[in-house]
């Protein structure tokens, strides 16, 4: 798909226009990152979340008295692990009290330890905070300019959690003790511990409890798993370059308020930087149009109250639709609306195209009844399957 010599992506570049955007489905990447941190938390924590899942799945007589049985993980499903260990915080008190009264021929080898609770607690608490950013960063309407934000929400949300900040870079400050350091990122464990006891009291009580051996390789787990999804989201980037590195570009201006704080030369050279794909479909005269447009956009800021008053409310959340159906802006501009809607358009991800990563999903466009909308990597999911291709 992606393979900088020979994929399919690079294929297609080969054979279209300038400046074809390459993009790589940001919630796929979170995806990966947090399913790398889930798995490589200490702890021992992944292979007895595992196993207890396993364990509770198979307790009939719990699962009556809970009305209802533990979730399952699945490697294809974006909450997965947030619907299981939202589950175990929510039945813990039950599932303790079985593990505590089953017979020991009924339970496991080794019952889960109580540093495994307040991993269970925390990855709870992140884990919610994810689904919800990943839940926002699908639909089709959303634009990569909002992806982004949203994505950087989050890292700043859990940044906030206990307090990480960037590693000082200099060698002449004596080295702190107490402290978890990652990459360029560190935490200390009094911060730490704060976020731990924010978890609640059960938590709070079994961190208090427990021996200082094993509190500080809970410390340490903690500030690793927040670590390494602060330092894996600090590096997702969807466009990238020709060489499927994060491209340095950023996404180019779609909304009303971004134009409005461009000058007309930088306009210039977005519209030049697509001349060629542009040409393909307009003349010179509506291309000409576009920058003049953005003038005559600038000059109704500057002259017109309300359209500043309507501008200074939108953000990089507001949906472009709304953007450009604001009363002092709709209908005035419409060629350079095309044109920003143009650049808005490429699919952020493929997540509303796929189900779960599955095969491809089909959509009829309500706007054109004889064509289809697919993702690529929906399309050669299905070439896969060799009956497909006699068709």
């Amino acid at each position: 798909m992606t393979g900088r010599l020979s994929g399919v992506v690079t294929r297609i570049q080969n054979v279209v226009k300038p400046n074809f955007m390459r993009m790589w489905c940001l919630l796929h990447q979170i995806d990966i990152i947090m399913q790398k941190v889930y798995k490589r938390a200490g702890c021992n924590f992944y292979k007895t979340l595992t196993s207890i899942i396993s364990f509770l799945r198979r307790q009939k007589n719990l699962v009556e008295e809970m009305q209802a049985i533990c979730p399952n993980l699945s490697a294809t499903q974006w909450a997965s692990m947030s619907r299981v260990v939202r589950f175990l915080v929510e039945k813990r008190s039950k599932i303790v009290t079985y593990f505590a009264e089953t017979k020991p021929f009924d339970r496991f080898d080794q019952l889960p330890t109580p540093t495994f609770w307040i991993l269970i607690s925390v990855i709870s608490e992140i884990s919610t905070h994810v689904s919800e950013c990943v839940e926002s960063l699908q639909g089709r309407r959303v634009t990569l300019q909002q992806q982004t934000a949203a994505v950087q929400s989050l890292l700043d949300s859990l940044q906030r959690f206990a307090f990480v900040e960037l590693t000082p870079n200099d060698d002449t400050l004596p080295a702190v003790q107490d402290v978890v350091v990652i990459g360029e990122r560190q935490v200390n464990y009094a911060e730490l511990r704060g976020f731990i006891q924010d978890q609640g009291i059960f938590a709070s009580q079994i961190l208090d409890a427990l021996e200082p051996e094993e509190c500080t390789e809970v410390l340490d787990a903690v500030g690793e798993i927040l670590m390494s999804i602060v330092n894996g989201l600090s590096s997702v980037q969807a466009l990238r370059d020709e060489v499927n590195n994060a491209s340095t570009d950023g996404m180019p201006p779609c909304l009303p308020h971004e134009l409005s704080a461009l000058k007309p030369r930088d306009v210039v050279q977005l519209v030049l930087k697509f001349h060629d794909r542009l040409s393909v479909s307009l003349t010179h005269n509506s291309i000409d149009l576009i920058v003049d447009q953005h003038k005559k956009l600038l000059n109704a800021v500057s002259k017109e109250p309300r359209l500043q008053t309507a501008l200074a409310r939108h953000s990089e959340q507001t949906d472009f639709s709304d953007a450009w159906k604001t009363p002092s802006i709709k209908d005035r501009f419409l060629e350079l609306m095309e044109f920003c809607g143009g650049l808005a358009s490429p699919f952020p991800n493929t997540a509303t195209i796929e189900s779960d990563f599955s095969v491809l999903k089909w959509e009829r466009d309500p706007h054109r009844s004889n064509i289809t909308r697919f993702s690529l990597e929906g399309i050669l999911h299905c070439c896969q399957i060799r009956s497909l291709l006699k068709n």
